[in-house]
């Protein structure tokens, strides 16, 4: 290794095992969506291509240990190029998978007017569940995944009209819409996973650039004469 330090080789070796690669980069078999696996496949690649490249200097003769450095120097700002503009793209593609998915929730949660009284013994009922400390958060819970409408009523409501706790409504939701909505929220857990991914990508960017070369080293490029 170019970096002897022990953080850097830890890093190199790490990046190099397929399993260790994954859990920093992203598994492509993780996701159904083409553009994402794109991604991550470039991402790899490229990561394979690097390390080569990286791994391979220490044992080139025809460069000094300067020009070695300023090498690698080269290689890690190009493999973080790949990253950041995979980590970008991820990032977009999650807004856009996240937003297809609220559209589809609000079009499935509208209610009608005209159902109005009804709507305001359904939500009278539901208060009085929640005020029944012996299952009632139970029974709403039940009730919500066999009524689209009742999920309606909280997916539109504010918690303290409601008669519920802000952070049961929201769980409340979470339950509707998986029961009746199940592709958004799908797609809502997809769009957080690949927000999870990308997350990481600046992390193993500042790795890439501590580990595959050393700065002060590669710095005194500038100083050569032609």
């Amino acid at each position: 290794m170019l970096n002897p330090a022990a953080r850097a080789v830890e890093f190199i070796e790490g990046i190099s095992t397929p399993t260790r690669r994954r859990a920093m980069l992203g598994d492509v078999n993780a996701f159904n969506n083409d553009r994402v696996r794109n991604l991550l496949n470039q991402v790899h690649n490229q990561v394979s291509l690097s390390l080569d490249v990286v791994k391979a200097l220490p044992k080139d003769e025809s460069r000094t240990e300067v020009q070695r450095h300023h090498r690698a120097k080269i290689e890690a700002e190009k493999l973080n190029g790949t990253l950041a503009k995979a980590r970008d793209e991820i990032r977009s593609e999650a807004d856009r998978l996240e937003g297809e998915a609220v559209a589809k929730i609000d079009a499935s949660f509208k209610l009608d007017p005209s159902k109005a009284v009804y709507h305001g013994l359904k939500l009278a009922w539901l208060r009085e569940q929640w005020n029944d400390p012996n299952g009632g958060s139970a029974a709403i819970t039940k009730q919500v995944k066999l009524d689209p409408e009742l999920s309606s009523l909280l997916f539109n409501g504010d918690a303290y009209i409601i008669g519920v706790s802000d952070e049961a409504r929201l769980k409340f939701i979470e339950t509707g819409v998986k029961a009746h909505v199940p592709d958004a929220y799908q797609g809502i857990e997809t769009a957080k996973a690949m927000r999870d991914t990308a997350s990481k990508y600046d992390g193993v960017m500042n790795s890439v650039r501590n580990a595959f070369y050393i700065e002060s080293v590669a710095a005194k490029i500038e100083t050569r004469v032609e």
